[in-house]
């Protein structure tokens, strides 16, 4: 049902920014009527013999053709941003990720990579990009680059199809075929099939593996990590080096990274994805005026949507998305730094608090425990201790702009454990028997998504990345009158007692 529902609201998605050109001998203003009472998309632009040979005679018939079906659709049926999905290798909505994407191709022939951070960030985009750029002329003659896509449920029977794909895809036939049947127990035929390809290019493989952490924890609880050691020790680390691998991950391998015995420790080098620069931004939001819109005040826009999407290129394109709406409905081509507050505040809180709060995921699979809505109430009650204690400014409408030092914004699972005990007694008797070790457990479960990130002073300390966490709280307890932190924490306090 829930897949179901996923793909009805994507149809109605793509029906909706779905615009079609027809050309009709008679009858267009009746059509055009009956699309305007019926309403809802696909956008139709009708057009009869005598309109299309107006359009045709100018100077640059496509253009005004384009702007003809702005005129009749409004902007938004043509908007260039994508909501949903992975962009497209040599994407012009791909901006702010040059130093990952230079690091690793700089480094092809030496290093492996994981690019890691959490839902939406553009993990997958960035591996899009790196794909594309492999294959264009300037790298494209003397290596090759296969692309791995994986899903939570891949084996290494899932792993071995995607690398017969690929290498069918690019004619190479030959290795394709000594691919096929069950992989062998040591993985022999992987490995001789690599030996020939690095043979022929005379550059280490380029593996493009999509969505790792699900094969990994299938190889970690099932193999030993077996095949996972036979990527690292005899394609990533053999002399000459036979691959190089560049994976997206979520959290799991990079919290394996700090286990001696995990095979991620020492292999790869990380990349952990954030927000993006202002300039970055600005290209984002620059396509607006490409629909003949005026941006008034710009500077101040693109502060507003920097501070409020936190820079991130999802929720930068999809205020500038509402921004070609609020054109349609106002009929106005101008916007200023009130329409920007009104795009942020209609949905960038809401998904974030969504993502960060309401949906809160503290990585059950990770730490091998069945209980995983206890371990969210824990880390709920945690993460609300921190918050009301460090950050009850935000709760305060006159001082919620107030940014703490640096200094003042780290802190530890001691600490942690300190303020929790703290807003126990105050509220109510306190529900479990908290412990640093427990804390840190389910704080670093969460170092891969905006709620949490590690500290660059301390391997063991934490912050709130650009305060998102602490922000968005703070913003509904101003703005909502049905959300209160303390009465929050006090049901989160009764149901773990009714559940402990």
């Amino acid at each position: 049902e829930g897949d179901q529902a996923y793909q009805l609201a994507e149809m109605a998605r793509v029906l909706k920014r779905s615009v079609v050109v027809a050309v009709t001998l008679r009858g267009a203003e009746e059509l055009r009527r009956a699309r305007r009472a019926g309403g809802g998309g696909p956008h139709f632009v009708i057009l009869d013999v005598p309109r299309l040979t107006e359009l045709v005679i100018q100077a640059t018939p496509s253009e005004a053709l384009i702007s003809y079906a702005l005129d009749v659709t409004g902007r938004s049926a043509f908007t260039p941003y994508r909501l949903r999905g992975a962009l497209r290798g040599g994407s012009s909505l791909f901006v702010g990720r040059d130093t990952e994407l230079n690091a690793i191709l700089g480094s092809l022939d030496s290093e492996d990579h994981a690019i890691l951070g959490s839902r939406r960030i553009g993990k997958t985009s960035l591996l899009a990009n790196l794909y594309y750029r492999l294959t264009q002329p300037e790298f494209g003659r003397n290596i090759l680059a296969l692309r791995i896509n994986l899903l939570d449920s891949s084996t290494v029977e899932t792993f071995y199809a995607e690398i017969r794909r690929e290498l069918e895809g690019r004619g190479l036939t030959k290795q394709a075929r000594q691919l096929d049947g069950p992989p062998r127990a040591d993985y022999s035929d992987l490995l001789d099939v690599m030996r020939q390809l690095r043979a022929e290019f005379q550059h280490p493989i380029v593996l493009l593996v999509d969505e790792i952490d699900g094969l990994y924890l299938r190889d970690r609880d099932e193999n030993e990590e077996r095949f996972f050691q036979f990527l690292r020790n005899m394609l990533a680390q053999s002399q000459p080096r036979l691959c190089t691998f560049v994976m997206t991950g979520f959290r799991y391998i990079y919290l394996s990274r700090l286990e001696h015995s995990s095979v991620f420790y020492n292999f790869c080098r990380f990349h952990s994805l954030l927000g993006i620069d202002r300039a970055a931004v600005a290209l984002l939001v620059d396509l607006l005026e490409g629909f003949k819109i005026e941006i008034e005040q710009k500077q101040e826009v693109l502060g507003l949507i920097e501070r409020g999407t936190y820079a991130i290129p999802y929720y930068v394109q999809l205020v500038c998305d509402q921004l070609l709406e609020f054109v349609d409905q106002t009929k106005r081509n101008v916007i200023g730094p009130n329409d920007v507050r009104e795009a942020l505040a209609r949905d960038i809180q809401k998904l974030l608090k969504q993502e960060l709060w309401d949906s809160l995921n503290v990585g059950g699979t990770l730490w091998g425990t069945a209980d995983s809505e206890i371990k969210a109430l824990k880390t709920r009650l945690a993460l609300l201790a921190l918050i009301l204690a460090k950050y009850d400014h935000k709760l305060d409408p006159e001082r919620a702009h107030i940014a703490l030092a640096p200094a003042l914004r780290i802190f530890t699972a001691a600490d942690t454990v300190r303020y929790l005990r703290d807003w126990a007694a105050d509220v109510c008797p306190y529900p479990w028997a908290v412990t640093e070790n427990e804390v840190n457990q389910l704080f670093l479960s969460l170092t891969m998504t905006l709620a949490l990130a590690p500290s660059e002073e301390d391997r063991w300390a934490y912050v709130f990345p650009n305060d998102i966490l602490p922000d968005v709280l703070g913003y509904y307890q101003r703005h909502d009158q049905n959300f209160d932190l303390l009465n929050e924490l006090n049901e989160l306090m009764d149901k773990l007692k009714k559940m402990l």
